[in-house]
């Protein structure tokens, strides 16, 4: 019989990477994401046969894979393993590595090792320090010997990454538990996943990102209200609608509400309802939005804005879960959860009164505060990629500069401003050339204000020999064209004339080089 083969471990770790940082992005189901990470397990590690085995809290065994060495499935996998060594993985929380069952010493006793004539086996716990979650079981009933301690380790390491995407997949479906109900909770959230609610806000593995996924998982499942506050731009109304798609109140309505809505007179009238005559033009009684959220979530988007007249009534809600609708004198029960969100910060809002300070307060019970792009430049690559890929060209990608500067750029309307700048520049770019800094640059249109500049960038070196196989004069152009508007957005308050004097040129001397780059 041919040796076993050479193990790559690398190739793995590299394959479960590449497939489980898509998981968030892709909506994965639990089998599509196993199925091949365990397909590629059993190939390098010689097995003959593979399980991927989930401990359910009653201790019954969930099968999620059970496959050959020829990528077929296994009918019956019950009958095929040795729950024993399994029960020993799951109390000990450490892997069992034998080169021969049948006779291995701490295994030869065990009635289903020597049913099953087991020579080669590999059992490795997953889970983390609270709990096993299964195991990757894997033998070779054919050849003794197969395992060693560099697949034991390799398999662990596998095994410790697969478990983050268990948990993080059981965040996605709100799972907990409820398996049962996985594929309705998957359909509500794919709706969810969709570019009217910008979910590629959740692109990116740096730890910022992950530490908010964790957040979220904690922050879903309680019924207290939740403050949601970021820029413009990082996906506040999407985290609302995962909050409420992945907590108990999923199966409700999600129903909202924006706070800078106009008059307060109006705003009162959308959020709690009128009756019929409370003012002119009401003609008919009409529910609010508490009433239409009623068992479900409210989202209060822009509450900064909430006018300060409405605001005691919103306390009030909040407090007693009771409301009046406008124009009438029956209290009404509300059973609602409350999530807000605002791009503002409030402690101002409360120093000039134009913000109660106990409403705050009880807006936020849980805050969250989202990451703006600049606080999370490892993440700006892999989005920059990510929408290109939704153009649907044959753009090769950035040049090196571009992608330096969408790293060192503040982008002010964050994520949602690096799509629309991306996809201008694609309409712009030839297929089969990539972006250039100078295509990026010319199609911006950044939003006046403080935020709209660029940082200097991390490794002026990289830019430079970038270049040195490019002839000096068009190096120097580019670099020279970059400046202008670089400099034209930082002092946008400027006349050309005081922008002119500023940066030491003459007034005639900047207006031909604009020309000359074709700068308006």
């Amino acid at each position: 019989m041919s040796p076993p083969k050479q193990m790559v471990p690398p190739s793995v770790g590299d394959l479960f990477l590449q497939t489980a940082s898509n998981v968030f992005l892709e909506l994965l189901t639990f089998g599509d994401l196993l199925q091949t990470i365990m397909a590629k397990v059993i190939e390098v590690t010689n097995a003959t046969k593979g399980f991927l085995i989930l401990v359910r809290e009653d201790g019954g065994l969930d099968f999620k894979i059970a496959r050959n060495m020829k990528r077929e499935d296994i009918e019956n996998p019950a009958g095929l393993i040795s729950r024993k060594i399994i029960a020993r993985v799951v109390s000990s929380r450490k892997p069992v590595l034998s080169g021969h069952a049948e006779q291995d010493p701490q295994l030869k006793n065990m009635e289903s090792v020597q049913a099953l004539l087991l020579k080669s086996i590999l059992c490795v716990p997953l889970g983390n320090d609270r709990a096993v979650l299964g195991v990757i079981y894997l033998e070779n009933h054919l050849t003794a010997g197969v395992f060693d301690s560099k697949a034991r380790d390799m398999v662990s390491r596998v095994a410790e990454q697969a478990t983050l995407a268990l948990e993080m997949t059981r965040v996605l479906t709100s799972l907990k538990g409820e398996r049962d109900r996985l594929e309705v909770e998957n359909r509500g959230l794919r709706e969810i996943f969709n570019n009217e609610y910008e979910s590629y806000n959740f692109l990116g593995r740096s730890p910022a990102m992950q530490a908010l996924t964790v957040q979220m998982a904690r922050i879903a499942e309680s019924p207290h209200s939740t403050l949601i506050q970021g820029e413009s731009g990082t996906g506040k109304e999407l985290v609302a609608r995962i909050l409420h798609a992945t907590g108990p109140r999923r199966a409700r309505p999600f129903v909202a509400v924006n706070c800078a809505l106009g008059p307060s007179a109006l705003f009162e009238s959308e959020l709690f309802g009128h009756a019929k005559g409370a003012f002119t033009g009401a003609d008919r009684s009409r529910i609010g939005k508490v009433e239409a959220a009623e068992g479900g979530t409210l989202f209060l988007d822009e509450i900064g804005d909430m006018p300060l007249d409405v605001q005691p009534k919103l306390l009030r809600l909040l407090q007693e879960r009771t409301y009046e609708r406008v124009g009438e004198n029956e209290t009404r029960k509300a059973d609602i959860r409350v999530v807000s969100a605002t791009n503002k910060d409030v402690s101002k809002l409360i120093s000039t009164g134009a913000f109660r300070e106990d409403l705050y307060y009880r807006l936020n019970d849980l805050p969250i505060v989202l990451p703006a792009l600049r606080d999370r430049p490892a993440d700006i690559p892999e989005l920059a990629q990510h929408f290109l890929r939704e153009e649907k060209r044959g753009i090769l990608g950035f040049t090196p500069e571009a992608l330096q500067f969408m790293a060192s750029y503040r982008w002010p309307g964050n994520v949602r401003e690096l799509r629309t700048v991306v996809r201008r520049a694609a309409v712009y770019t030839t297929d089969g050339e990539p972006i250039t800094l100078d295509t990026l640059l010319k199609h911006m249109q950044p939003p006046p204000g403080p935020e709209a500049n660029v940082r200097p960038p991390a490794d002026n070196v990289a830019w430079i020999e970038s270049r040195l196989d490019a002839p000096y004069k068009d190096a120097v152009a580019e670099l020279e064209g970059a400046y202008l508007r670089l400099v034209l957005d930082r002092h946008k308050d400027l006349s050309r004339a005081e922008l002119a004097e500023k940066i030491g040129l003459g007034k005639r001397t900047l207006y031909d080089k604009l020309k000359a780059h074709g700068i308006r």
